[in-house]
């Protein structure tokens, strides 16, 4: 199922390099709003939507806007 140009099952995105993992040149991240901190795990929860994901570090939510890096989470599209 592919979702914003990429796949959420396995977090390939078409705007992150697949060997670094960083984004491409005129992405922009910013720490994101609308989440709960990060668990004993490293997990943080985002309420940006209905679908409250909980999402692992280094991994992204459903929507693949969003991702979670050492316990803070991110927006990837800011300024987009």
């Amino acid at each position: 199922m592919s979702v914003l140009g990429g796949n959420y099952m396995t977090g390939e995105h078409s705007d992150t390099d697949r060997k670094t993992g960083q984004i491409r040149q005129g992405g922009t991240m910013r720490e994101a709003l609308l989440y709960t901190a990060a668990d004993k795990n490293g997990s943080v929860t985002c309420n940006l939507c209905m679908h409250r994901c909980r999402i692992r570090p280094g991994k992204r939510g459903l929507c693949g806007v969003r991702e979670n890096k050492g316990g803070v989470l991110y927006s990837l599209v800011y300024g987009r």
